[in-house]
């Protein structure tokens, strides 16, 4: 009976310390603010600059590739920032974030709002955060926001758009060249074959693999085979 008792006291050491390191080493941010900003339903404001458009749940991937706990987050395309609730405020100021400091991590993974998760890393050159899409990161997708504000005709007789500002996010794909570069590429046949075609007989790879890409899982064969020669 002791025994028993030593070896769950160590289990529970094991997983209460491991989570206790990861909370101080990813939770080394900036002070709180008061996302005030944020509208979801605002009736002039169609969207907003929020991917998934609301919180959701997370973790950080720290600088020795480990997942903290798991937190409410959000991430914001307009600014980039990763922002993540306060637990220590009340529930009925759940408004209240602080940003995550991008210098202390190493990416983040996101659940979108049916529970599944996505993971981010830094892209570098002119991307920002990009989504993960294969092994080694051959294939990211960039989350583009476009922010259109509508101005109201005044005569009288001109039809007016039915939102002041418009938040419209667009899917972009790149693939990481053999040099390491990410260079961009639309999931569409031309173009692949464009791409790729000073590599390898890529339009006889498409043909015999009956490639649609109607998603990104048939590019990704593609990107696969490129490596391959």
């Amino acid at each position: 009976m002791l025994k028993k008792k030593l070896v769950i006291a160590l289990l529970l050491f094991a997983v209460y310390g491991k989570s206790q390191s990861l909370i101080r080493s990813t939770d080394n941010i900036t002070p709180d603010i008061t996302l005030n900003k944020i509208i979801f339903n605002e009736s002039r404001v169609k969207g907003n600059k929020y991917l998934y458009h609301n919180w959701t749940v997370g973790n950080l991937i720290t600088k020795n590739n480990v997942l903290s706990e798991k937190k409410e987050m959000i991430y914001d395309l307009q600014s980039d920032n990763i922002l993540v609730i306060n637990n220590s405020v009340k529930n009925e100021e759940r408004n209240q974030g602080i940003i995550v400091e991008t210098n202390d991590i190493l990416g983040f993974v996101l659940y979108d709002l049916e529970g599944k998760p996505h993971r981010f890393v830094w892209g570098g050159g002119n991307l920002r955060y990009v989504e993960t899409l294969a092994f080694n990161d051959v294939l990211v997708k960039d989350y583009v926001l476009n922010v259109k504000q509508n101005t109201q005709p005044n005569d009288g007789i001109s039809p007016s758009s039915n939102y002041d500002t418009e938040y419209l996010i667009k899917e972009e794909y790149y693939f990481k060249t053999k040099s390491g570069n990410y260079e961009k590429i639309k999931l569409k046949k031309s173009a692949i074959e464009k791409a790729f075609k000073v590599e390898f007989n890529v339009s006889k790879f498409i043909k015999e693999n009956n490639l649609k890409f109607k998603d990104y899982k048939d590019l990704v064969l593609v990107i696969n085979q490129y490596y391959k020669n």
